[in-house]
């Protein structure tokens, strides 16, 4: 009775932000642009608490709130068959509880565009970006003492900004009544966040953590091909038919830091832990849309199926042996179908999960604090009239 759990109460969360942008953009020629523009923003508000004390009240002073303020520059050149993009953005925030590292932030961005026709075109491009972790996940980190198990303390712990570099490389090929483009990207995050389970020892009194964690061996490496094509068959003036498909192929490894503890002398010990495999994420996924219109009406059909993916309920050395898991893959099937009853009115009735799967999240089992198997909705209908003005 001194604790509540996230799925026995309403959690919520709010925040009032305020930014101004200003944009410029200067043409010298058809070959030279040149783009700039300054950015401020700030921001306060609650974040989602989902494991914490009945009594727990948040204080004025402990409500997390952030400014920061940018500019960037970037130039786009133009030449017979090449364009390119070379830009850069300055970032600097400051963030009241330390839910990141405040200090200065250079992201370059680069891209290059071979046109070969007008109808197929070659890119590459390099980007790094720079993300500031969100206020849930301190608030979220709980520490529960030896000495007083039924206390649950939330601490909003400092976390290392997450920085990602990305690779890419394509081609796009457009016709009369087809696309096709096919994407290889390689995508390396540094202080890369991950929940694990870490114990530590504060005063002889054994202490388990339980939330978000990150450091410098904190590190994603992500690759992968991405492929869609779209064909459009229009059978007459009144039936048209459109197909999109679209894969997804990925695979990775991951690697952090644990806290492990010897209870025999209550000494603890930092762990490098390497995973061969994406955690959570599926190696494949298929999307496949169908979309039929005729006079009035039109129906669209929503397909997708996620792979497998590799989990484990709980970080350690023994991983492999004892925690490793699977999370089963699964087929959704969505469907809408629209009629048009006047230039300004639009009936639509949708379907979502019409086989009425039972699946799970696409981070299932990483919150100790809520239902391990985290299902998703089953099947649920729409019906919606949207009238025009105009």
């Amino acid at each position: 009775e001194t604790t509540t759990f996230g799925g026995n109460q309403v959690v919520e969360a709010s925040s009032n932000e305020a930014g101004i942008e200003v944009l410029s953009q200067y043409i010298f020629s058809k070959h030279f642009s040149l783009s700039a523009g300054v950015n401020a923003r700030y921001g306060k508000g609650t974040p989602l608490i989902l494991f914490k004390q009945i009594d727990f009240e948040l204080q004025d002073e402990e409500t997390p709130y952030f400014y920061d303020y940018s500019g960037f520059l970037e130039s786009q050149i133009s030449y017979k068959k090449f364009s390119a993009i070379l830009g850069v953005q300055l970032l600097n925030r400051e963030d009241f509880l330390k839910t990141s590292s405040s200090n200065s932030v250079f992201n370059p961005r680069f891209g290059i565009v071979f046109t070969q026709s007008a109808s197929k075109n070659f890119r590459a491009n390099f980007s790094t970006a720079y993300r500031i972790p969100s206020p849930f996940y301190g608030f979220n980190s709980n520490f529960m003492f030896s000495n007083a198990p039924l206390e649950i303390l939330n601490s909003p712990t400092t976390f290392r900004p997450e920085k990602t570099y990305n690779v890419e490389i394509g081609y796009r090929w457009s016709g009369k009544n087809a696309k096709l483009d096919v994407n290889l990207f390689h995508t390396k995050t540094k202080n890369s966040i991950n929940y694990s389970e870490n114990f530590y020892t504060v005063n002889n009194d054994l202490v388990l953590n339980l939330g978000w964690n990150n450091d410098e061996f904190s590190e994603k490496t992500i690759n992968g091909l991405q492929f869609s094509y779209l064909l459009k068959t229009d059978v007459n003036q009144n039936f048209k038919l459109q197909n999109k498909l679209c894969l997804n192929y990925m695979f990775g490894n991951e690697s952090f830091t644990v806290s492990e503890i010897n209870f025999e002398n209550l000494s603890t010990n930092l762990k490098k832990i390497e995973i061969p495999f994406l955690n959570y994420q599926p190696e494949f996924m298929v999307k496949f849309q169908n979309e039929l219109n005729f006079k009035n009406w039109s129906l669209l059909i929503n397909h997708q199926w996620m792979g497998k993916r590799a989990t484990y309920i709980s970080a350690s050395e023994t991983y492999l042996d004892t925690n490793l898991t699977h999370l089963p893959s699964f087929y959704l099937a969505d469907l809408r179908v629209n009629y048009q009853t006047s230039k300004n009115s639009i009936f639509s009735f949708s379907m979502n999960n019409v086989l009425n799967t039972k699946y799970a999240g696409i981070r299932a089992s990483q919150m100790n604090d809520a239902l391990v198997y985290n299902p998703q909705p089953l099947r649920n209908c729409f019906v919606r009239v949207t009238y025009f003005l105009d």
